[in-house]
């Protein structure tokens, strides 16, 4: 039963990776708010701008993990010996960040349903679920922020799980610098907590040394 679990696992992670990498692979150009996003991304990466002045109302994980692929993948030199990057290369790095995040995400997902239920059928389910959802077939390959916070705050609820709760602040924290939005998943933190009674003061202590 273990190796069929695990055979249908890796089949899952499989296919949901095959999704993902499939769509990015197409030839659609940035929706206006990537495009704004990649701006700061690119100054980073070309420009060396990695303090992403100017009207950023985000915040900068995924930018700089978006800078980061950019560097490697999309800059070149051009003719006048200046670093550059090509604009159909360029969105396509800054895509693949996302991409992989979101093949993470699933087995993520995946392992905080089998901590929670201990039945590997409900794990398998939740690993289908994640790989053919929509929301997270779209947004995978792309440069938006809501990939990287999904996947941080469920590895932060997956550390409050299993009892380490400073990990589950880091991961928090950095849910929270991947997109601002993640600050509403801390009753979520909490409620799981409770529920598994290990909401107490010694314990938020060290939940929040990384949160402030």
């Amino acid at each position: 039963t273990h190796r069929w679990c695990l055979l249908s696992l890796t089949c899952i992670l499989l296919v949901g990776a095959g999704l993902r990498l499939r769509i990015l692979g197409q030839d659609v150009r940035f929706h206006s708010d990537e495009s704004f996003f990649n701006t700061f991304a690119v100054n980073a990466a070309v420009h060396g701008k990695w303090m992403l002045g100017g009207p950023l109302d985000k915040s900068p994980v995924t930018i700089y993990a978006n800078a980061i692929s950019l560097h490697f993948v999309g800059v070149h030199i051009n003719v006048d010996s200046e670093r550059d990057v090509d604009v159909r290369v360029g969105e396509f790095a800054a895509r693949v960040p996302n991409t992989f995040a979101s093949i993470v995400l699933i087995a993520l997902i995946t392992r905080l349903t089998y901590d929670l239920s201990r039945k590997s059928s409900a794990s398998l389910l939740a690993a289908l679920l994640a790989m053919l959802s929509p929301f997270l077939l779209v947004f995978s390959p792309s440069s938006f922020t809501d990939v990287f916070m999904l996947m941080l705050m469920v590895a932060a609820l997956l550390a409050t799980v299993r009892g380490a709760f400073l990990w589950a602040g880091v991961w928090l924290a950095l849910s929270i610098w991947s997109k601002q939005q993640g600050i509403y998943y801390l009753p979520l933190l909490l409620a799981v907590m409770a529920l598994h009674g290990t909401l107490n003061w010694h314990n938020l202590r060290r939940l929040s040394l990384t949160l402030v």
